[in-house]
């Protein structure tokens, strides 16, 4: 089974929010654009760009 992760409590707000790891240690950045799009970026630790996604509303 794979590492479990964890997301500050202001995940659905616009801008960064800290992703950690079950040690409490900072792994990456979750960086929601704007509280009105879907767009995401995820971010390793030094702040680059590991993947660029989006939501689906329904």
């Amino acid at each position: 089974m794979g590492e479990s992760i964890y997301f500050k409590d202001n995940f659905f707000s616009a801008g960064t929010t800290e992703i950690f790891n079950e040690d409490h240690e900072q792994i990456g950045l979750l960086d929601l654009k704007s509280a009105f799009s879907s767009g995401v970026d995820v971010m390793d630790k030094e702040g680059l760009i590991v993947i660029k996604g989006s939501f689906l509303f329904c």
